[in-house]
């Protein structure tokens, strides 16, 4: 379809009252569609005050996609409308407000993936020249809210990762001075 693609100019659908079903069928066709979609912000469904289980888990996967990193980073950040907002896809949309859709997808991946019990697992099978720049997005400072979190993953993967710093490398430049200065 037409909204698959990612130069689609099409920024509003809009859905006439018609039976649920067809609807709900539509909704969830659809949704599939919409990953890579870059200009649809509105897609009203107007039968809908909330919605059936499928057509809600449907659009949660479009809009946040949890099964890793980069699944999340490649969600839909453009939807920000289906006709009303509640419930876990009313926070999703509600964060695709934000003009700034880097901002968006990394409010995603801190969400997903690296809140509570953060799980280091990903770095660790991560490419070694990927990781100067993944270490300096951790680092980024964007919100206050999203500051504090940076700094506690910043925080969690050095603790995590000691094997990538050398911890004692202060100190020996200490001990190397005062060797000079003794000279």
């Amino acid at each position: 379809p037409v909204f698959a693609s990612p130069t689609s100019n099409l920024e509003m659908i809009r859905f006439d009252p018609v039976p649920n079903q067809v609807v709900n069928d539509a909704a969830v066709d659809l949704s599939v569609s919409l990953v890579n979609n870059k200009k649809l912000k509105n897609l009203i469904l107007l039968n809908h005050t909330a919605y059936p289980t499928p057509v809600s888990v449907a659009f949660e996967q479009v809009l946040f996609n949890k099964s890793s990193i980069s699944s999340t980073f490649l969600s839909n950040h453009t939807l920000q409308n289906l006709g009303h907002r509640s419930g876990n896809l009313g926070s999703y949309l509600r964060m695709n407000l934000d003009e700034d859709k880097d901002l968006v997808a990394r409010q995603k991946i801190m969400t997903i993936h690296f809140s509570g019990d953060i799980n280091i697992q990903p770095f660790v099978d991560m490419q070694l020249e990927l990781l100067p720049r993944v270490i300096a997005w951790m680092a980024k400072k964007y919100t206050v809210k999203s500051r504090n979190d940076s700094f506690l993953l910043l925080y969690q993967f050095v603790r995590n990762m000691q094997s990538l710093f050398d911890f004692n490398s202060g100190a020996r430049t200490a001990q190397q001075g005062k060797k000079r200065k003794l000279a």
